[in-house]
């Protein structure tokens, strides 16, 4: 006797296994007839299944089920019937459509449980691989955990320590820590607020610091760029949104942003252009009002290149900031130092 389990725990039991053994060779393409005629006797659901998976190939069934449904009607309506079968089957042309209808139903009991059978595999599948790809990226993140809570200690205690980190690798670090440290993340996350209102502090400080240098009259954008790195754009928000800003104090900034709304950072294509160009300062004028080339201060290289560098360190190079800078170096109120270091001389009055 043997037993077979199908879907649902159900249990068959046949004791002819010979007889299935008659239809094994259906993959050639010998056997549909033979298949259909027994059908003809099948009536329970699990029955039937349970028949053609012992007499289907095992692979590519699909196929095969789709060729033996495409022969039921070369079976009903032509001689292949079992001589015992065709009383059964009347010669009328209603006992055969009926005949074909229930054995293309009988078959798609079978496609039906491949389908089953196939969603099953892949949703298996499918399980195996995420619970591989989860095991190996908790055994990575293991591996980085000591690293992370190194560098989100390091950042805790002084934030100024991980500037050289990138953005991503980071963010990653505190994700792990998130998960396996938490007592670390949640002083982490302390650490992050007590920023962000330190932030908030000295930006509210940096922009009421514009807004008074602007109603003093003086101010000018390497000014404004040696108190902030904010944007224009950044300035306005931040004060519209948490300061309460007189019609005066607005139209300060407003107009301060935009005098110099078209002023552009200096690439380095710019630079290299103007470090080897020729400036000269307070020349002469000819009687069309011309400046004579050779009368006045000729600045060199070196002294572009200073200008430059301060800005870059201290400030933003924009032509603006440079053209104003050097022209506070030629009028002696500030100097040039090493390390492109510049030195104020004279205020500003």
């Amino acid at each position: 006797m043997r037993t077979k389990n199908l879907n649902g725990g159900i249990t068959l039991k046949y004791e002819n296994t010979d007889y299935y053994n008659q239809y094994s060779h259906v993959k050639y393409g010998v056997h549909f007839d033979k298949i259909n005629a027994k059908l003809m006797e099948l009536e329970e659901k699990e029955e039937i299944v349970d028949f053609l998976l012992e007499v289907m190939p095992p692979r590519s069934k699909s196929i095969y089920a789709k060729q033996l449904m495409d022969k039921i009607h070369d079976f009903v309506y032509g001689d292949n019937i079992p001589f015992y079968q065709k009383k059964d089957v009347r010669q009328d042309k209603s006992e055969k459509e009926l005949l074909e209808k229930q054995l293309k139903a009988k078959i798609n009991y079978y496609i039906d449980y491949i389908k089953e059978e196939q969603s099953n595999s892949v949703t298996s599948g499918v399980e195996k691989r995420n619970e591989i790809l989860t095991r190996k990226r908790n055994e990575k993140e293991l591996e980085l955990l000591a690293p992370a809570i190194e560098t989100l200690q390091s950042f805790i205690d002084d934030e100024s320590l991980i500037k050289e980190q990138s953005n991503k690798s980071f963010d990653n670090m505190v994700e792990i820590i998130k998960k396996y440290e938490p007592e670390l993340y949640a002083k982490y996350i302390d650490k992050i607020n007590d920023l962000k209102e330190q932030r908030f502090l000295s930006d509210f400080n940096n922009v009421k610091l514009i807004i008074d240098n602007l109603k003093n009259g003086i101010f000018d954008i390497v000014n404004y760029y040696s108190i902030t790195k904010m944007s224009f754009s950044e300035i306005m928000n931040f004060a519209n949104k948490n300061m309460t800003l007189s019609n005066e104090e607005s139209r300060l900034l407003k107009t301060f942003f935009v005098e110099n709304k078209n002023d552009e950072l200096m690439d380095d294509k710019k630079k290299k252009e103007i470090l080897n160009g020729y400036v000269e300062f307070d020349s002469e004028k000819d009687e069309n009002r011309k400046p004579i080339l050779g009368t006045g201060r000729v600045v060199s290289r070196e002294e572009k290149k200073f200008v430059m560098d301060y800005l870059e360190k201290n400030s933003t190079l924009t032509f603006k900031t440079y053209k104003i800078t050097l022209r506070r170096y030629i009028d002696s109120e500030i100097t040039l130092m090493s390390e492109g270091k510049i030195q104020n001389k004279v205020k500003r009055k």
